[in-house]
């Protein structure tokens, strides 16, 4: 699926190269984390209630050290806020981001 990603973004170049405040703005960088599966797949599951590292671990058959390395970058990319409770890293999806982040893409796209 990363090559069809390319392949579409070969087709916008020019679009694209006349409106790089948009790849500035971080649109097409955070659309690109969620390209992996297990970062969606994290998404979709905090999406219905907070999760910790250890937590996440068990329930996705991964190592800890992975969840945090695939959090790390969805909190990068401003998909998830974090907070510690009792020594755990809590992991919630950011609501107010993605829907600005949609209302920008909806911008982009005209629709």
């Amino acid at each position: 699926s990363i090559r069809i990603f390319d392949a579409s973004l070969s087709f916008c170049s020019d679009y694209f190269l006349e409106n790089k405040p948009i790849l500035d703005e971080g649109v097409l960088p955070s659309l690109a984390v969620l390209c992996d599966k297990t970062r969606f797949l994290l998404l979709q599951r905090i999406a219905s209630e907070p999760a910790y590292g250890q937590q996440l671990a068990e329930e996705f058959g991964m190592t800890t050290p992975n969840i945090y390395h695939h959090m790390g970058k969805l909190v990068q990319a401003k998909f998830v806020n974090t907070r510690i409770d009792r020594n755990r890293n809590y992991y919630s999806i950011n609501k107010n981001y993605i829907n600005q982040l949609l209302d920008e893409l909806k911008g982009i796209l005209r629709c």
